[in-house]
């Protein structure tokens, strides 16, 4: 396969992180290193931390279980800069305004070639990815998950870019931390991803022999029957994202992303008794529980937007289920674009243009799933030209909130709705989203031509700790307003 075409397809692939060091100094890892290059230079920052006693107690003691251990970190990454530079030909459908991070592995002992990126890489039956590191401060939501991004999916030797989630996240609701279980933030955490039992084990009883608990260990399983391990040029190549949406704070997060996290390859060279986890069981959507008793107020507040503006044509643009799951993906060999099972993603249908008048806009709408309980936050974002797959900006539920009522002020339902604005400028309007990039794109202009559309992330459902079932939801809505010449 091409090189140059292989980088270009793995950009397009994992481009939904954002990565960070490790260690209260960062150090440059030697380029030799680490997986892949291809002019990312100053767009990731390769580092380590400066080693403390903690990690040196726990690399000394996963070396005393016979394994080899590669250091590396969890590192910012910057996917709309590169997108728009033209490095990566598309964006990967980017929530605007939201921070990823992602692991930067360095090669396997024996490794020959590199992954197609730094923030790639192979892995063997017989090695695990193990991150240490402190949770996020408080959020709405945070996760680490891992992903199959460059894949053999059908056997046939020629990779396939799916970005598929191959399982179930760990979660702020799942997560095994220092912390109680209701307060997740801020906590010590140790997050392992592998494909085989005994790889879990010695780290475990690694993590024991170095005098840190055991307890605040979680386990991702790579299930083997649905990917092909290895460290060579035929093997499939992975990333770990850490996602966080919605801070408390924003300068809390910027300083948690800034600090050092520990991500560690380390492989068992001697010894490897195969012992593979079967496919775990996937957490399942649903509570039987639905919204569908608030769809008359849905629809009266639908009716109530078009009466408040009597001179305009309004338009309903359909909304549907966007993305599936990842095992959805890995069977038909279509690339997913890093989903997880801890959201619903919906867009809407046909795209859009919206020319920059007043008399040119949108209203979205629609249940607030927030306040309905089926959801921990939920967002709509704006998204431009269908081939680059840019999110320009959005809105989350907790801004949303109580907003309906400028509609319905006296409907008793009105509060677990919501109706929000988009215009190209809100000209002074407060329950409105401009359509404006935050910083100038060479490969896209928001102008009266380009081709928009919505999306909307619906994510964890308390009582679950998955994603909402989409059939549960009354999905989000849009009318398009323009004024017909005279």
């Amino acid at each position: 396969m091409n090189v140059t075409r292989v980088y270009t397809l793995v950009f397009i692939v994992l481009a939904m992180a954002v990565l960070v060091g490790c260690g209260a100094r960062p150090v440059t890892l030697p380029t030799a290193t680490l997986a892949g290059s291809s002019g990312v230079e100053g767009m990731v920052e390769q580092t380590t931390g400066t080693a403390d006693s903690t990690t040196d107690a726990l690399i000394a003691a996963l070396e005393g279980q016979g394994l080899t251990v590669g250091q590396g970190s969890l590192t910012k990454f910057s996917l709309v800069p590169l997108c728009c530079a033209g490095q990566t030909p598309t964006c990967m459908a980017n929530n605007a305004g939201a921070p990823y991070m992602a692991a930067l592995i360095p090669n396997a002992p024996g490794q020959t070639s590199d992954s197609m990126l730094p923030w790639l890489f192979r892995l063997g039956a017989n090695e695990a990815i193990v991150v240490v590191a402190k949770t996020p401060p408080p959020a709405a939501y945070f996760s680490y998950e891992p992903f199959a991004n460059l894949v053999h999916a059908h056997g046939d030797g020629e990779p396939q870019i799916l970005g598929a989630n191959i399982g179930d996240s760990i979660n702020n609701l799942t997560i095994r931390t220092s912390g109680p279980a209701s307060d997740p933030f801020e906590r010590d955490t140790i997050i392992v991803v592998t494909a085989d039992q005994g790889i879990d084990s010695r780290v475990r009883s690694a993590v024991a022999a170095a005098g840190l608990r055991p307890d605040i260990v979680n386990t991702s399983v790579i299930p083997a029957s649905v990917v092909r391990l290895g460290v060579d040029d035929g093997a499939d190549e992975f990333s770990l994202v850490h996602r966080i949406f919605l801070p408390d704070s924003q300068a809390a997060l910027e300083a948690f992303m800034d600090a050092p996290k520990l991500a560690l390859r380390v492989t068992l060279e001697d010894g490897f008794i195969p012992a593979p986890f079967a496919a775990p069981d996937l957490r399942v959507r649903g509570t039987g529980t639905t919204e569908m008793d608030l769809m008359p107020a849905v629809d009266a507040l639908r009716a109530a937007i078009v009466d408040s503006y009597p001179e305009y044509t309004a338009t309903d643009l359909t909304t549907s289920v966007w993305l599936p799951d990842g095992f959805d993906g890995l069977q038909r060999g279509e690339n997913l674009y890093l989903p997880t099972r801890d959201t619903v993603y919906l867009r809407t249908d046909p795209v859009f243009t919206l020319p920059d008048t007043p008399d040119d806009f949108l209203v979205v709408y629609g249940v607030n799933h927030e306040a309905t309980g089926k959801a921990t936050y939920s967002n709509l974002s704006v998204y431009a030209d269908p081939s680059l797959l840019l999110g320009v900006t959005g809105e989350n539920s907790r801004v949303l909130a109580g907003s309906a009522t400028t509609y319905l002020p006296d409907h008793p339902q009105a509060a677990s709705l919501y109706a929000w604005k988009v215009a190209r400028e809100c000209r002074g309007e407060a329950q409105c989203l401009e359509v404006k990039l935050a910083e100038p794109c060479a490969k896209l202009e928001i102008n009266d031509e380009t081709e928009l559309w919505l999306a909307f992330r619906i994510y964890l459902e308390q009582r679950t700790r998955v994603g909402p079932a989409f059939t549960e939801l009354i999905y989000d809505r849009a009318l398009l307003f323009s004024k017909p010449e005279k």
